[in-house]
């Protein structure tokens, strides 16, 4: 039903005027340079140690039994976004040290400086498109709206977002005067506009049934947000696809680029999402293009994708 996959193409080759290396220069900070001797594989033994711990917890609880339930997933975020937006500081220096890999190379990232890269990648798709009003559905602590508003000031932002935690922190920092100075230093984009953070709506709810009128914006946003909402997705993905009027860019977990054994396993352990690409044609939406030409976790892989909402007329 879902219809052919979806072949995934370089960055550069999808008219953005953006490429790889201008992605991982915005990561740049975030990487650790000369790691000592044998860090990365150290690193990556933690993390097959940490996920055979999951597998074995999961056979024995029965492998189809739920893992994580949608109120330990909530307690999870409730407490992640309590750090606020101090970690997004380019001075700091990486402080966490996760395996990723950029092509044919093994680096170790903060994964706060993970933002930092997408946004090159958000704003050439907002550039390309034009959309008028932009939603970004678990927006979190608001990092990605912050952002976008200040480079494309003439676009409505809306970050939809289920935690109370993320939602207070991005009303906390949209009610000073001004960005604090480490977020415009971490912002890739220019910033035309200091006041335009001030614009931005931020809404709680819930992705399964949104405050939103049908077709409400142009571009609707996801960020590693459905990958946790496995247990809800068609639900949540149809929700998604009613309030989008034009598109939808995902930057998401796919199955598409989780298929070595490794990652899969990984996906199941943590009971991600496990959707293609190709299955947004189930929700009405076509996709358009789809790439993973982005520095990604060892672990884990993510695409963006670009689909068009599909229209009777």
């Amino acid at each position: 039903m879902n219809g052919p996959d979806i072949k995934l193409k370089p960055l550069g080759e999808l008219g953005l005027g953006v490429d790889g290396e201008a992605v991982f220069e915005a990561l740049r900070p975030f990487v650790t340079q000369n790691p000592e001797a044998g860090r990365f594989d150290t690193e990556m033994r933690l993390r097959r140690k940490n996920l055979r711990k999951r597998l074995i917890k999961r056979i024995g609880n029965g492998w189809f039994r739920q893992v994580r339930s949608t109120d330990r997933i909530l307690n999870e975020y409730e407490a992640a976004w309590q750090a606020g937006h101090t970690r997004y500081d380019v001075t700091r220096g990486p402080q966490s040290f996760t395996p990723w890999r950029w092509r044919d190379k093994d680096i170790l990232v903060d994964a706060a400086g993970s933002a930092r890269m997408r946004n090159i990648m958000f704003g050439a798709v907002i550039r390309a498109l034009k959309p008028k009003r932009v939603l970004e559905v678990g927006c979190g602590e608001g990092i990605n709206m912050f952002l976008l508003a200040g480079a494309f000031p003439d676009v409505s932002f809306t970050g939809l977002e289920l935690t109370s935690t993320g939602h207070n922190e991005a009303l906390k920092l949209q009610a000073g005067a001004v960005l604090p100075e480490h977020l415009l230093s971490y912002a890739p984009l220019p910033q035309k506009d200091g006041q335009a953070f001030k614009r931005i709506s931020f809404v709680q709810g819930n992705a399964c049934a949104m405050p939103f009128e049908t077709g409400s914006f142009d571009l609707v946003m996801t960020v590693l947000s459905v990958e946790q909402m496995e247990q809800v997705r068609k639900e949540a993905l149809t929700e998604i696809a009613r309030v989008t009027g034009g598109h939808l860019l995902s930057l998401e977990p796919f199955r598409d680029v989780n298929a070595d054994l490794l990652r899969r396993l990984n996906v199941a352990s943590r009971d991600y999402f496990r959707g293609s690409i190709a299955e947004m044609r189930d929700y009405g939406l076509e996709p358009i293009w789809a790439t993973d030409d982005f520095p990604q976790e060892v672990f884990l892989g993510s695409a963006l994708a670009l689909s068009r909402k599909i229209t009777n007329s």
